[in-house]
């Protein structure tokens, strides 16, 4: 058991993240690809987790020594508290379209039969955020992807947007966190929810402001995701944000519940929780962004999360769905 503390709204310590799996695959390291050993092994970052009922796969970018990356996708699966190694699994490679080098990817396998890929691409140095940096995509195979025109929404700029895995009144649903003019963006964001009756292309022509959550820290890379799970009480969300303090940089996140039925109203406000902390120098020499890339239930009532670390390096912890639905309720 490796206990984790977390920082919640009720100033009490809780252990969010409880038990850790351990996790094996083909990484190389750093100093192999500064050598310019062409026979090398590539440095594998793992970038996003995409759980499904046909097979549950981890996506990752491929750095050669030579400069080149590609994108590939390794089936896996977690057996007897591990996840199985890697190295003997065969991958599948991605085709995405030339200069495609994505800082945050969000996988969600919809009730359509589609699987969606949502890319927070780099930003303009004026334009910290927006609609135009992010690139959303879809596929059937994994293999190919086509990407989707720009959304349209009504708040022109945003933190980010994602999709609910559910339709909702044969239509899609999203949870969008726009940015509303005179505010602060640094230390507070928005909830609010879209709907769009096609994903070719998304028009979400009203959102409904939900909530504005105020954070007690300066905050960075603020995202919504992975998708909401399913619970017998309802669906837990997850907001995340980086927070820079000193040389310490740690990943939080807002947890809140929406109603079974009515996917969108939210019934327990969002609460805060530590998911990792590391050095700001690690978080700089990456090339992404740490983040919770997936997280779901097992059939013992734990919740598994998926974890991009601060040194690259993906972790796979769990922590009892009652012990999180009690923190809070």
């Amino acid at each position: 058991m490796i206990p984790r503390k977390t920082i919640t709204h009720l100033t009490a310590i809780r252990e969010f993240v409880s038990h850790r799996f351990p996790f094996e695959c083909p990484l190389a390291d750093d100093a192999c690809l500064r050598s310019g050993d062409a026979s090398a092994q590539p440095v594998l970052t793992p970038l996003g987790v995409l759980l499904r009922d046909s097979g549950s796969l981890i996506f990752f970018r491929e750095a050669y020594p030579s400069g080149d990356h590609h994108f590939v996708f390794y089936p896996f699966s977690i057996l007897d508290d591990s996840i199985a190694d890697l190295r003997d699994t065969p991958k599948i490679q991605a085709c995405f379209r030339p200069g495609f080098n994505p800082q945050t990817v969000k996988l969600v396998s919809h009730r359509d039969g589609w699987c969606y890929m949502f890319c927070n691409l780099p930003a303009a140095a004026n334009e910290p955020f927006g609609n135009n940096n992010l690139l959303i995509m879809r596929s059937t195979n994994i293999s190919d992807w086509e990407i989707l025109p720009d959304l349209s929404t009504e708040y022109k700029a945003r933190h980010d947007i994602t999709l609910h895995t559910e339709l909702i009144d044969f239509g899609f649903g999203f949870f969008t966190l726009p940015f509303l003019e005179k505010e602060d963006y640094t230390d507070n964001f928005n909830i609010a929810f879209g709907m769009s009756h096609r994903m070719q292309p998304i028009e979400i022509e009203a959102e409904l402001l939900f909530s504005n959550i105020k954070t007690a820290f300066k905050t960075d890379c603020v995202s919504f995701g992975p998708p909401p799970i399913r619970t017998v009480h309802g669906w837990l969300n997850m907001i995340q944000y980086l927070v820079h303090d000193g040389g310490v940089a740690k990943l939080f996140c807002e947890v809140f519940l929406t109603d079974r039925h009515l996917l969108f109203k939210i019934v327990v406000a969002p609460k805060t929780f530590m998911l990792a902390a590391g050095s700001n120098a690690e978080q700089l020499k990456q090339t992404f962004r740490p983040s919770c890339l997936a997280w779901s239930i097992d059939g013992n009532g734990l919740i598994l999360i998926y974890l991009a670390n601060f040194k690259g390096e993906l972790e796979v912890s769990g922590i009892k769905v009652s012990s999180v639905l009690k923190e809070l309720c």
